[in-house]
C-alpha cells in the first residue's frame, strides 16, 4: 500500500513537473523529467519476483541457457525425454524467435545474475530508448513540443509499460525489436531531409537486427520504407537503386545466422522457415489468436486510448486533401495534392500506421501487441494534434472549455490507461508461495541437475531459478522406470509436499 501511494505521488509531482517545463521552454530538463518517470515506472513494472506466464518464462529459460551455449538456443536443455521439435512449447532446440534479445539478456544475467533484475534490465534500459527516440521523431517531424508530448505518452504507456515488465505476450524480444523499427524510422526521416546515402546502410541494418529480434515483422521496415519514399520520389530508377542499398545490406545482417542454424540444425530451422509466413494464412492451435477483421481496430482504442480515432481519422483527412464540407462527396484530387511535400511528415505517419494496420488485419493470426509496431506513431500523431488543436481551437467557434476539457481528455485517458496497467497497489517484490517450496526442495537436494520434476505446474520457473529438469505433465511409469536406470530421481507435487517416485 506505502509503495503504492509513493509511486502515485512521485507520478504526479513528475507530471506537475514535465507540464512547468515544457510550458517554460526547458526542453532538456523536460526531457530529462520524462525520462525519469518512464524509469521509475518501467523499474516498478519489473519488480515482479516470478516469471510472467506469456512468454517471459520461455524467454527467460532460452536466455539462460544460451548464456553457455549463445550458438544453441534451448528450452530443455537436457531433453530427457522424447519431445516433437515441431512443439515450441517442450522442444529441446527453441528457434521460434531469432537470438538478438536472447544474447542480450543472457549478457546481462552473465553480469547481474540469473534472476529477475538480469533478465529485465535489457528491457528497461531499451524501452527507455524507445521513449526518447519517440521524443526525437516527433521533433524531427514537427516541432519540440511535439516531440516532448509524444515521449511524455510513450513514457506513461500502459502497454509498453508491460511489455518491458515481461508481463504481455512477446515481452523483451517486443522491446528490442521496436527500437529498431524505431531507429530505422528515424533515418528514414534523415534520408528524407537529407540524401545521404550513409543513412540507408542504417536502415538496412536496423532492418535486420529487427529481423533477428522477430523473424519476418522485420518486413515491415521495408514496406514503411517503400510507402514513404515512394511518396517522394517519382524517378523509379532511384527508388529500385536506393532499396537495393538497404535490401542488400538487410540479407548481409541476417544470412549468418540463417545459413547457420540450416548447416547446424538443419530439421528445426526448416521447420521454422516453413512456419514463418504461416500466421498469414493459418492460426496455430496451441496460440488461439484468432479474430475479425474489426480485431485491430478495436484493439486500437484498447491500446492508444478510447479517443485514438479522432487523430487518426483527422490524419485520413489531412494526408488526402479531404474537405470537411465534402466529406459525402468524392473529392478531386490531383496528383500533386496528393504527393504535396508539405504533407510528408504526416504522410511518414499515415504509412507508419496503416501499412502494418492494413496487412495485420487480413492475416489469419491476430494478436494485439502486433499492433506495437506503429505505437511511436500513434504517440506522435496524438501529441501533434493535441498542438494542433490548441492552435486553431478559436477557429473552430466552440467554447473554451469545451475545447481545454477535450485536451484535457486526451492527455489524461492515456494516463488513466497508465495507472491502470501500471496497479500501484498490486503486491510487488516478494517470492510467491511456489517459489519458496521450490527453494526449499533445492536446498535438500544435493544434485539438482540430476532431479525430474514430474506434474510441475511453474516448470519453466523450476528450470530458470534452478537446475531442475521439469515437465509439466505428470510422468507416466515406464517414463519414470526409464529415467530412473539413466540416474536420474524424480520428485512429484501432491498437494503439500514434494514425493519422490
Amino acid at each position: 500500500m506505502l509503495t503504492g501511494i509513493v509511486l502515485l505521488l512521485v507520478y504526479l509531482i513528475l507530471c506537475v513537473v514535465i507540464y512547468f517545463f515544457t510550458k517554460k521552454n526547458y526542453h532538456k530538463k523536460a526531457l530529462a523529467a520524462i525520462l525519469l518517470l518512464a524509469l521509475v515506472l518501467r523499474v516498478f513494472m519489473s519488480a515482479d519476483m516470478y516469471l510472467h506466464e506469456w512468454d517471459e518464462r520461455f524467454h527467460a529459460v532460452v536466455a539462460k541457457n544460451m548464456m553457455v551455449h549463445p550458438l544453441k538456443p534451448t528450452l530443455y536443455d537436457n531433453p530427457v525425454l522424447d519431445y516433437d521439435h515441431r512443439n515450441w512449447a517442450s522442444n529441446h532446440l527453441w528457434l521460434s524467435k531469432p537470438p538478438l534479445a536472447f544474447w542480450a539478456m543472457g549478457a546481462s544475467m552473465a553480469i547481474f545474475g540469473v534472476n529477475e533484475v538480469g533478465l529485465r534490465l535489457p528491457s528497461i534500459l531499451f524501452s527507455l530508448i524507445c521513449v526518447w527516440l519517440t521524443m526525437q521523431i516527433g521533433t524531427l517531424l514537427f516541432n519540440r513540443k511535439t516531440g516532448l508530448l509524444a515521449g511524455f505518452f510513450h513514457a506513461i504507456h500502459g502497454f509498453s509499460l508491460e511489455l518491458a515488465g515481461g508481463i504481455v505476450s512477446a515481452d523483451h524480444v517486443d522491446v528490442m525489436f521496436l527500437m529498431w523499427v524505431q531507429v530505422a524510422v528515424l533515418f528514414m526521416i534523415k534520408f528524407i531531409k537529407n540524401e545521404n546515402n550513409k543513412y540507408l546502410f542504417t536502415i538496412g541494418l536496423c532492418a535486420g537486427l529487427a529481423y533477428l529480434c522477430k523473424w519476418i515483422m522485420a518486413l515491415f521496415v521495408l514496406l514503411i520504407w517503400l510507402g514513404i519514399y515512394i511518396y517522394t520520389e517519382r524517378n523509379l530508377r532511384k527508388i529500385i537503386s536506393k532499396t537495393a542499398v538497404i535490401t542488400i545490406t538487410f540479407l548481409i545482417v541476417i544470412l549468418p545466422w540463417q545459413l547457420f542454424i540450416l548447416y547446424k540444425y538443419p530439421k528445426e530451422a526448416a521447420w521454422i522457415f516453413q512456419q514463418m509466413f504461416a500466421p498469414i494464412q493459418t492460426v496455430s492451435s496451441t496460440t488461439g489468436h484468432t479474430g475479425g477483421i474489426t480485431f485491430y481496430s478495436m484493439w486500437m482504442r484498447i491500446i492508444f486510448g478510447e479517443l485514438i480515432y479522432i487523430p487518426v481519422i483527422w490524419l485520413i483527412f489531412k494526408c488526402f486533401n479531404i474537405k470537411i464540407k465534402g466529406i459525402f462527396k468524392t473529392p478531386s484530387i490531383s496528383r500533386t495534392m496528393l504527393f504535396s511535400k508539405k504533407r510528408i511528415h504526416l504522410w511518414i505517419l499515415f504509412v507508419w500506421i496503416f501499412i502494418p494496420l492494413i496487412l495485420l488485419t487480413f492475416s489469419a493470426m491476430k494478436k494485439d501487441a502486433y499492433l506495437m509496431i506503429s505505437a511511436s506513431a500513434y504517440f506522435i500523431l496524438t501529441a501533434f494534434f493535441v498542438v494542433y488543436f490548441l492552435k486553431i481551437k478559436n477557429k473552430l467557434h466552440v467554447k473554451s472549455w469545451i475545447s481545454y476539457s477535450f485536451v484535457a481528455l486526451m492527455i489524461l485517458l492515456p494516463i488513466r490507461y497508465s495507472i491502470e496497467r501500471v496497479k500501484p497497489f498490486k503486491e510487488r517484490m516478494k517470492h510467491p508461495e511456489w517459489r519458496v517450496r521450490l527453494s526449499e526442495l533445492d536446498k535438500q537436494i544435493p544434485n539438482t541437475k540430476n532431479v525430474i520434476l514430474s506434474g510441475e505446474s511453474h516448470y519453466l520457473n523450476a528450470m530458470f531459478y534452478h537446475d531442475f529438469v521439469a515437465y509439466e505433465r505428470r510422468l507416466s511409469e515406464q517414463e519414470i522406470e526409464m529415467v530412473k536406470g539413466k540416474g536420474y530421481r524424480v520428485f512429484e507435487y501432491d498437494e503439500m509436499n514434494y514425493t519422490e517416485k
